[in-house]
């Protein structure tokens, strides 16, 4: 419907337009979207760019980067990585952590901040998250001295490395 009206010389038209009212269901979810998130978040590289450190100490927020980058996706998880990420603008840059020969695997941590955890947090981080036990050479390393001891007086690898992370863990 329109309404004319006047002011003086000057002519304004006001013009009303009926909108439609919307739902206020929202609408059903794509099929399959949730096989379609596990997949995104299975290939997804993502982390803070940011010293958690400094971050605390300048009180200010920390920043990082989430994308999917297809072919770093493909790269398998070590606790031993020979790989690591680095983000320049839009392209996620794979650069070797060590001399890698030719034909041998590169690997990436899944498990940012967490891959200083002992290797029973790692492992149920991994379990849980990506759905795999790891069996890299740390790992296994770790496995061989969980609870042996060369003497009485000295602990364990294993309760070692718990006991450091824990102490780590209480001070952030």
């Amino acid at each position: 419907a329109a309404a004319a009206g006047s002011n003086g010389s000057d002519q304004q038209q006001q013009q009303q337009v009926d909108v439609p009212k919307l739902p206020n269901t929202a609408p059903p979810a794509l099929p399959g979207h949730e096989e379609i998130l596990k997949l995104v978040f299975a290939n997804c590289t993502g982390e803070e760019s940011d010293d958690s450190a400094l971050v605390l100490l300048r009180g200010s927020h920390s920043s990082g980067h989430l994308g999917i980058w297809p072919a770093a996706a493909l790269i398998n998880h070590s606790c031993c990585p020979n790989t690591h990420t680095l983000l320049i603008g839009d392209k996620l840059v794979v650069r070797a952590a060590e001399d890698i020969p030719a034909g041998h695997e590169l690997s990436l941590s899944y498990l940012g901040p967490q891959l200083f955890a002992p290797a029973a947090v790692r492992q149920q981080e991994l379990q849980q998250q990506w759905g795999f036990q790891c069996n890299c050479n740390r790992c296994k390393a770790e496995a061989r001295y969980t609870g042996s001891s060369s003497s009485s007086s000295t602990a364990p690898l294993s309760d070692l490395l718990t006991q450091t992370y824990e102490t780590c863990q209480s001070l952030s």
